[in-house]
């Protein structure tokens, strides 16, 4: 019984740590907008940022490389896989080659 119970709070502690830095740097983003829309009008916030997006070269680039560089921190740091001591195997499969097979994970 106290395995089971073990087991489930490693897996909430777990569910709560893994997107954790991730949901903080959304909230901050999303409350400077809030703050924006907040003062303009949300109607007119949105519409802004559709015009710009349309019209701007400088804005949607931004945006792209904003969107580009949230997918590759997916990928690589924001969403591995967990570990208990995370100091016992610091770099993990982050090799280019390792044991004599050319890795990519």
């Amino acid at each position: 019984m106290l395995k089971i119970i073990s087991n489930i709070i490693t897996n909430v502690l777990t569910a709560l740590y893994q997107p954790f830095w991730f949901a903080v740097i959304l909230s901050v983003f999303f409350m400077f907008f809030w703050m924006y829309a907040k003062e303009h009008d949300w109607k007119d916030s949105v519409r802004r940022w559709i015009q710009n997006f349309k019209t701007s070269s400088c804005f949607r680039r931004l945006f792209l490389l904003v969107f580009y560089t949230t997918l590759i921190l997916f990928r690589t740091l924001l969403n591995r896989d967990m570990w208990m001591n995370p100091l016992s195997d610091v770099l993990g499969n982050w090799w280019l080659w390792k044991n004599g097979e050319l890795t990519t994970v």
